[in-house]
């Protein structure tokens, strides 16, 4: 019975951790920015996009249904993106200046990485890590040195 014992402690203080994938699901609302125009500018987003976004705040969800995410990315009414993906599967889509790009997304230890090739483009790729830090997902960015942030609060019910 100390066996018993041991599984009910167990249980008690050491809990089945949550999914990674499941504590980005959701509702997410950018509250803000850092270094987004310089990080646009190195990625080689067109002049037009960068200086249209600029200062906008966008809307962020995950939708996760078994292995099958979807990411829908909103700035207005506008430009929006929906990426559907699984995990560490490459695949094709449209970036925001509407060329076509690849990524792969994969979950890091607590981080949902999203590596970006703009192949054929003369475009150097980006990586963006994204984490939740209790009711906020912080995005950071990464293009040739040049390291962007956006910092979203959930909201809303998922």
């Amino acid at each position: 019975n100390n066996l018993s014992y041991l599984c009910i402690l167990t249980i008690i203080f050491f809990p089945r951790p949550v999914r990674m994938a499941e504590q980005f699901a959701g509702n997410w609302k950018c509250i803000g920015t850092e270094n987004l125009t310089a990080y646009l500018k190195k990625a080689g987003a067109h002049v037009g996009m960068y200086s249209y976004i600029d200062g906008k705040l966008p809307f962020l969800r995950f939708e996760i249904e078994g292995d099958d995410w979807t990411m829908i990315s909103k700035y207005d009414h506008y430009i929006s993106h929906k990426y559907k993906f699984k995990l560490g599967q490459e695949f094709i889509h449209k970036d925001l200046d509407d060329k076509d790009a690849t990524s792969l997304f994969m979950l890091d230890g607590t981080r949902l990485v999203q590596i970006m090739k703009l192949s054929g483009t003369g475009r150097p790729d980006c990586r963006i890590e994204r984490t939740v830090e209790g009711d906020r997902l912080i995005s950071v960015a990464r293009c040739n040195g040049i390291e962007a942030k956006r910092i979203y609060e959930k909201y809303g019910t998922n």
